[in-house]
């Protein structure tokens, strides 16, 4: 049975990931890959909190951050989601939300199935998953506005 590591991603692993812009050709060239990824999704009744994920990085970090989800009210645009570095010894994966999060244990059939195909096909710096906050903000698509100075992202 594959295991999920519990680790600090470092800085420099996550800033060896692909950027965004190296990655947006995925869906297209790895669209099988994804179509059976996501047949292990039905296949074992996941939780539409779950969903695949592109691997990727929209800027670098320094040493001790992570980037991390939150949600932030605009009086123009109700509730946006914005990503950007924070340092905190508390986070445990390659990006992070601030919220609760699914029962993980009796997914352990399906990561493993997960695991095993991921590796078999070297999508390991490709493909991975995302635990969605179930909110106003569980919509199909986004439009991401990146702030450079910041080193954040905000999603409408």
């Amino acid at each position: 049975m594959e295991s999920l590591i519990d680790t600090f991603v470092s800085s420099s692993t996550y800033n060896s990931l692909p950027h965004i812009q190296d990655v947006s050709d995925a869906p297209k060239t790895h669209i099988q890959d994804l179509e059976d990824l996501r047949a292990l999704l039905v296949k074992h009744k996941v939780p539409r909190d779950i969903s695949i994920r592109s691997i990727h990085k929209h800027f670098d970090t320094f040493d001790d951050e992570v980037m991390v989800f939150q949600n932030v009210a605009l009086p123009a645009y109700g509730t946006v989601q914005i990503m950007k570095p924070t340092e905190s010894p508390n986070y445990q994966a390659y990006e992070c939300g601030n919220h609760d999060l699914p029962n993980i244990k009796a997914l352990e059939p399906f990561l493993g199935e997960f695991c095993q195909m991921v590796t078999k096909r070297g999508l390991q710096r490709m493909s991975g998953l995302k635990i969605k906050q179930r909110d106003v903000l569980d919509k199909g698509s986004w439009t991401g506005f990146e702030f450079h100075e910041k080193r954040s992202t905000m999603m409408l």
